[in-house]
């Protein structure tokens, strides 16, 4: 299940869509690295509960008029990435 989640994560989506992803105490690895949430939209990447998400490149509600946000509350929680956009 984890590939087929991987590449959902990476596709960009419609304007003034919604998306929202929450890794709670797990771990996700995104192959190649890229992860997007809603960048055409309105993104959402929580990250519970000691929960780990490696990325290399991220765009979270990146484009114009999108808003994105990140949250990673509670102890253990991580993000490890490279590059960043947020709306």
């Amino acid at each position: 299940m984890a590939s087929r989640q991987q590449r959902l994560l990476r596709d960009r989506s419609d304007v003034d869509s919604t998306g929202v992803v929450t890794v709670s105490r797990h771990r996700l690895d995104v192959d190649n690295g890229d992860l997007y949430v809603a960048n055409s939209g309105n993104g959402t990447l929580n990250i519970t509960g000691g929960g780990v998400v490696n990325t290399d490149y991220c765009e979270i509600g990146s484009d114009v008029d999108s808003k994105g946000a990140s949250r990673s509350p509670g102890i253990g929680s991580t993000w490890n990435n490279g590059d960043l956009y947020v709306g």
